[in-house]
């Protein structure tokens, strides 16, 4: 066997541990094998003050990504479930006249799956841990002393991991007729006031 052959059969391994080691790596990658770097969490408010003359729309509250709390499919049982397994029972003590009520929904429209899915595959890609977006819910809650009470027993909470007031959007208010600020517009004109930018439009 000469030495070119050699070179080349040598060639030919390393070229197959170099694939096999990338395709080894891969399938850590999709399996989640590979640590991902954890995200900042918010410091929870010891205590929540609303004004009584605050507008609110809903509350918000966030569970936590290590509970993976959802809303449960189907009549009778629990109306929140912890896909692991977590106890939620002090959190549905605290939502139970709002769960009845129909009072609490997912913030995001998109199906549960689909949230998990696009969490998922940006987490592979970006090798960063990302919020369960599928753990926002809003409660239907207007009233600021309800709504601090509400808050302040969430926050207190370990499997929540925030929960706070959103305020209604202020409307936006435009003026009827916008001014002419043509006169101030001095840079359009020729040097040395101005770019001569009328020049280049003709």
């Amino acid at each position: 066997m000469n030495k070119r052959i050699l070179i080349l059969l040598a060639s030919f391994l390393l070229l197959a541990n170099l694939v096999s080691d990338t395709e080894a790596q891969s399938a850590k990658s999709q399996a989640g094998s590979v640590p991902l770097k954890e995200r900042n969490l918010v410091i929870k408010p010891l205590h929540t003050e609303i004004s009584p003359r605050a507008e609110l729309e809903f509350i918000v509250v966030k569970f936590t990504d290590e509970s993976e709390v959802r809303k449960a499919i189907g009549k009778g049982g629990s109306p929140l479930v912890s896909l692991r397994n977590r106890n939620i029972s002090e959190a549905e003590a605290v939502l139970k006249v709002y769960l009845q009520a129909s009072r609490v929904s997912s913030i995001f429209a998109a199906p549960v799956a689909e949230l998990d899915a696009q969490r998922k595959k940006l987490q592979l890609s970006s090798g960063l841990k990302l919020a369960d977006m599928a753990g926002y819910y809003q409660i239907a809650i207007t009233d600021p002393a309800e709504a601090m009470i509400v808050i302040n027993q969430l926050n207190a909470l370990d499997i929540v991991e925030i929960a706070y007031p959103m305020p209604k959007p202020e409307p936006a208010v435009a003026e009827a007729t916008t001014p002419d600020f043509v006169a101030a517009q001095t840079y359009l004109n020729p040097a040395p006031d101005g770019v001569d930018a009328d020049y280049a439009f003709l």
